[in-house]
């Protein structure tokens, strides 16, 4: 009978066990899986995911700042954002507008845009924006026409940024 008690206690406390404790509660399973970037020493991941190991292990990293593309038009929305490029203007075009899609901005990034008459080399600029926002953004510029219209001839307008990485982009009055 002693057995047969044993033996039933036994039994059940493994299926006890089975219910809850052979199972491992994961709490992450419902944590929010968006989250703030976490900084991280690069050498050190690179060192840790390599220990052990015979094959190295490739780590992307984050190249940070890109200056991804500048258009120009004089059709552009409220907010003096152009979406198609456009590279002749009539001399009477009365604005226009620049502007400057870059990846991964910081609030503050300094972007500068520059319009250069290239038969002269006469500028105007640079203008400044700082960045108010992070992330993948659009910096918008305009240009408007000189009092006597914009002169014949070929254009250039630069856009940089603070880390040196400029595109140029160029239109025609004929």
């Amino acid at each position: 009978m002693e057995k047969i008690l044993v033996l039933v206690f036994c039994l059940s406390l493994l299926l006890a066990g089975c219910g809850q404790g052979s199972v491992v509660k994961d709490d992450t399973v419902n944590q929010n899986t968006e989250s703030a970037p976490v900084n991280v020493n690069q050498q050190q991941v690179n060192a840790n995911l390599n220990v052990n190991s015979n094959t190295p292990t490739s780590v992307p990293v984050v190249t940070g700042v890109t200056l991804s593309k500048l258009l120009i038009s004089d059709v552009f929305d409220d907010q003096g954002t152009v979406s198609a490029d456009k590279t002749t203007y009539s001399g009477t075009t009365p604005e226009i507008g620049v502007s400057v899609y870059i990846l991964g901005a910081k609030i503050g990034l300094k972007v500068t845009a520059e319009l250069i008459y290239l038969p002269s080399g006469d500028k105007v600029g640079p203008v400044n924006n700082d960045t108010q926002m992070e992330g993948d953004i659009i910096s918008n510029f305009s240009f408007t026409k000189p009092t006597k219209g914009w002169p014949s001839g070929n254009y250039a307008v630069t856009a940089t940024l603070e880390d040196g990485q400029t595109l140029t982009t160029n239109f025609n009055v004929p």
